[in-house]
C-alpha cells in the first residue's frame, strides 16, 4: 500500500489542456498564410501583370501627328502664312496690293459682282488720299474656300466711306450647315445672327440698335468662334459674347468665314487674316497635309 502511495502521476488541469492545443493550432494557421503570402507575392515579382513586350507594344503604337507647312500652305494663294505644330493655320491676304492672285481662295467670282466687290481704281479715297484695296458695296458676301472646326477667327482691315443706316449690316461672319446657319459680329461691336438674306434674326448681344459705321472711320473688325461661342472683336479686343447664350450658334458644325454687307455701304477691305483649325475632313482633301507616326520615328527624328 506504502509502495502505490509513492508513485502517484500528476496530471494537467483539463482547461489547461484545451488552451495549449489552441494556440499550437493559431500558430499553425498564422505560418501557414504567411507561407502563402509570401508565395503570391514572389510569384507576382517573377511574372508582372503586363509584359514589357506588350508595354513596348504598347508605346509603339503611339501616334503623332504631323502638319506639313509646305503643303498646307501651297494649297491657299495668301499673301503669307503659318501653320503651327498643333496644326493651327494662319492666312494674311493683303488686298491692298491689288494682287488677283489673292481672290482664288475667296468666292464669289468679282469678274460677275460687278461693282458690289471690285478693284480701287484711279484715285479712289478719302478727301486727302488716295487708296488702294478691294472695294464693297451695296449687299453681297465674300467667303474664304477653307472649312474649319469651329475654332477660327477672321479680322478685317477695313476703311469706310459712307455712314451706314440704322438696319444696315456690316458683319464679319462664320457660317455652316451649307449656309442655313450664320452668326458674326457687327461692326466689331456686336454679336448677331443672320438669315440668308442678310437680315438680322432675333436680337444682337449686346440688345441695341445696330451698330453702324462712320465716313472715314477705319477699323479693324472681325469674328471669334470658340466651342459655340462667338465674339465680336474690334480692333483685337473682345467687345461682345454669346457666352451664356447657348441657343445663339447651337449645333455649331464645321463651317466658313467671311464678310457679308447690305444696305448703304461702302468701303474700303485692306486686309483680311485668317486663324484657325482647319476641319479633317478640309485636311484630307489636301496631298500631304497631314501625316501619322509612331513614337519610335518620332523620337528618332
Amino acid at each position: 500500500m506504502a509502495s502505490a502511495a509513492s508513485t502517484q502521476t500528476c496530471f494537467w488541469p483539463q482547461s489547461r489542456l484545451q488552451a495549449l492545443s489552441q494556440a499550437r493550432s493559431l500558430r499553425r494557421f498564422a505560418l501557414g498564410c504567411i507561407l502563402a503570402l509570401a508565395g503570391v507575392l514572389f510569384s507576382t515579382a517573377a511574372t508582372p501583370l503586363i509584359a514589357q513586350d506588350d508595354l513596348a507594344d504598347a508605346e509603339s503604337a503611339k501616334v503623332t501627328v504631323r502638319y506639313d507647312e509646305e503643303a498646307i500652305l501651297d494649297h491657299f494663294a495668301a499673301s503669307s502664312g503659318e501653320v503651327g505644330e498643333d496644326g493651327r493655320v494662319t492666312l494674311t491676304y493683303l488686298f491692298s496690293t491689288k494682287d488677283s492672285n489673292l481672290l482664288a481662295d475667296w468666292s464669289p467670282d468679282i469678274s460677275k459682282t460687278k461693282r458690289r466687290i471690285r478693284w480701287s481704281q484711279g484715285y479712289e479715297g478719302t478727301w486727302t488720299t488716295v487708296e488702294d484695296g478691294l472695294i464693297i458695296a451695296d449687299q453681297g458676301t465674300f467667303i474664304h474656300k477653307a472649312t474649319w472646326d469651329g475654332d477660327v477667327d477672321l479680322a478685317v482691315d477695313y476703311l469706310s466711306m459712307s455712314a451706314s443706316g440704322k438696319k444696315d449690316v456690316l458683319a464679319a461672319i462664320y457660317t455652316w450647315d451649307r449656309g442655313k446657319k450664320v452668326v458674326g459680329s457687327q461692326y466689331g461691336d456686336q454679336c448677331i445672327q443672320l438669315t440668308r438674306n442678310l437680315t438680322v434674326r432675333g436680337r444682337p448681344i449686346p440688345a441695341a440698335p445696330l451698330s453702324r459705321s462712320s465716313a472715314e472711320d477705319r477699323r479693324t473688325f472681325g469674328v471669334r468662334m470658340r466651342d459655340g461661342v462667338v465674339s465680336a472683336l474690334r480692333n483685337g479686343t473682345v467687345i461682345a459674347s454669346s457666352q451664356g447664350e447657348d441657343k445663339f450658334a447651337k449645333n455649331v458644325g464645321p463651317g466658313q468665314v467671311g464678310l457679308a454687307w447690305r444696305g448703304l455701304i461702302n468701303g474700303f477691305v485692306f486686309k483680311i487674316e485668317v486663324e484657325g483649325k482647319l476641319s479633317k475632313e478640309y485636311l484630307a482633301k489636301i496631298p500631304g497635309a497631314v501625316t501619322e507616326v509612331g513614337a519610335e520615328t518620332a523620337k528618332a527624328d
